[in-house]
């Protein structure tokens, strides 16, 4: 897998004040936004059904790049032409939680390193960091040709079961181990995240299997109560 980061790039860890965490995982879809899923949210824009690639996905039947490929293809069913522009403009009605931006940056000024790791569309994540409020960025990538065209391929940048892979090259790259890692999920597919992570919390979860993963559980939809219960939790 190659994993890489979108935003600020990697930063020395010498230069990053004490802190009682040297890097905080959030999930995108669900725990930065409103809606569950990004993906979902384009087939619900399209008007389209993705259970059977998910069924043949689940089953093992396919790899997840097809799985995106899949997805990818019930939209262009719908519109062969479609663009990133117009995913993008789509993409650009999901809300964000209340206080995204003043949570991050509170986690920041104590000398975390704050990452978005996310099965989600990559499009998104840039849109949520445009200003440049995660030191990393990891979500998973829809191909274009040089016009901008979908072309049909997924690019999987994280598998949404296996973020615990993405977790550790991040905390090899800072030079942090699980006990100086804070992780934020909403669904079974963050368990493997929580399990290279001393703090593991549930942000509105929901499914039990993430409830029961996590070493804290908190309902709201205020990203500063979130944060507050980060650094209450060291």
């Amino acid at each position: 897998m190659v994993m890489k980061p979108y935003s600020r790039g990697l930063t020395e860890v010498n230069r990053m004040p004490e802190s009682c965490l040297k890097l905080v995982a959030f999930d995108m879809d669900g725990v930065l936004t409103t809606h569950p899923s990004s993906w979902k949210f384009i087939h619900e824009y399209f008007n389209v059904d993705n259970s059977e690639n998910l069924a043949a996905y689940r089953s093992g039947n396919i790899s997840y790049g097809d799985f995106m490929s899949r997805d990818i293809s019930l939209w262009l069913k719908k519109n062969p032409d479609l663009t990133k522009d117009e995913i993008i403009s789509i993409l650009s009605r999901i809300e964000t939680r209340e206080n995204m931006k003043n949570a991050v940056e509170k986690l920041r000024d104590a000398g975390m390193k704050v990452a978005i790791v996310s099965g989600g569309v990559s499009w998104l994540a840039d849109i949520i960091n445009a200003d440049m409020l995660f030191d990393y960025v990891y979500a998973n990538e829809i191909d274009v040709d040089k016009n901008g065209r979908l072309t049909g391929k997924g690019i999987p940048n994280v598998i949404p079961s296996r973020k615990d892979v993405v977790i550790r090259n991040l905390q090899s790259v800072i030079g942090c181990r699980a006990d100086d890692t804070g992780s934020i999920g909403d669904s079974y597919f963050d368990k493997s995240m929580f399990s290279a992570s001393r703090i593991a919390i549930a942000f509105n979860p929901r499914d039990d299997e993430v409830r029961n993963a996590s070493t804290s559980v908190l309902f709201s939809n205020d990203l500063m109560e979130l944060s507050e219960r980060i650094l209450d939790s060291c």
